[in-house]
């Protein structure tokens, strides 16, 4: 057991402490006292959305204001208190994992204020690569994230509009977008990876035999559209951002507007389409690729021995994939 690891959590009422295997319980009143009074060297680690965010009108899973927040950071770190947040929409891998290892139902191992701790610490000691994010210095608006979250918006309207259309999504007669695609998706294909080709479906098996050209109906429409809409709007006009006049780059897409990070809140239809859909059907067909067994329902929690490990390599791959298209189509834009 990692001694130095402590592990919080914020319930409606109360908060709850792992130390050294044991759970201490406290008013959210005392909470930030207790920890700021720990050794130092200890590492506490806490869900981002109950010491990482302010609270914003009646939220409980906020406990504290920007106020409360900012000189309790400051107060951890000239105790030598290492202070990290935990992304909440792991929280259910946690719970899940715990249960896996320990041969556990849901009933056996409900979620609680009381369990929470104890299966993130369990992930935590286990898997001590997982990414956690560091205290802000500021809860100010970041005015490049508002511009994000503005193209967010945009491109959810834009996607939701074309996966409505008939008789198939994704093929409005007057989508600009897809007018793009299908002209120069042989010109994509050509240059980009063969692990792209593969993860789009862009291979010379979906070609037709006579034409050799792409079958537009068998490549992953819904995931490469969802790329191209972040510099392509409906219209066929070109995305650009406000604050540049020019076109986005890579990391502003992927930080702002796909949110490929573990740390996103409302990510989007854009990233739903290309993680929830394209990452999870990419992995089960490299596991049947690869002669391994699909996991089970439920989510990495229930991934044991090196499957977790496969399935990041898939993860890593297919992401390098989305970042190869989006360049390469910029690319072609940038020479028109």
């Amino acid at each position: 057991m990692n001694k130095k690891l402590v592990v919080v959590d914020c319930g409606k009422n109360t908060s709850t402490l792992l130390n050294k295997g044991k759970i201490h319980t406290f008013s959210h009143n005392k909470l930030l006292g207790e920890i700021t009074d720990l050794p130092k060297g200890t590492k506490v680690v806490c869900e981002e959305a109950h010491l990482g965010t302010p609270r914003r009108g009646l939220s409980k899973a906020q406990p504290y204001t920007d106020l409360e927040l900012l000189p309790f950071y400051a107060k951890c770190k000239d105790n030598g208190i290492d202070l990290s947040f935990f992304p909440q929409q792991s929280t259910f891998r946690a719970q899940q994992y715990y249960r896996t290892k320990h041969g556990l139902s849901e009933e056996d191992f409900p979620k609680s204020d009381d369990n929470d701790p104890l299966a993130l610490f369990e992930l935590l000691s286990d898997f001590p690569e997982i990414s956690l994010s560091k205290p802000k210095e500021s809860f100010d608006k970041n005015p490049v994230r508002e511009e994000g979250n503005d193209l967010k918006r945009q491109l959810n309207d834009h996607l939701n509009w074309a996966r409505a259309s008939e008789p198939k999504a994704y093929e409005f007669e007057d989508d600009g977008c897809r007018d793009w695609i299908n002209e120069n998706i042989e010109q994509i294909a050509k240059v980009i990876s063969p692990m792209a080709q593969e993860v789009f479906e862009l291979t010379d098996e979906n070609r037709y035999k006579k034409t050799k050209k792409i079958n537009l109906n068998k490549i992953k429409m819904t995931q490469f559209y969802s790329i191209v809409s972040t510099l392509i709007d409906y219209d066929g006009e070109l995305r650009q951002r406000p604050s540049t006049g020019s076109p986005p780059g890579w990391k502003f897409i992927q930080r702002y507007v796909l949110s490929m990070s573990p740390f996103h809140r409302k990510g989007g239809v854009a990233r739903s389409n290309l993680y929830h859909h394209g990452i999870k059907n990419w992995h089960k067909k490299q596991c049947r690729k690869h002669g391994r067994a699909i996991p089970e329902k439920g989510g990495r929690g229930v991934f044991i021995d090196d499957q977790d490990a496969f399935f990041l390599k898939c993860r890593a791959d297919y992401c390098k994939s989305i970042r190869e298209v989006f360049q390469v189509v910029r690319d072609i834009l940038s020479n028109v």
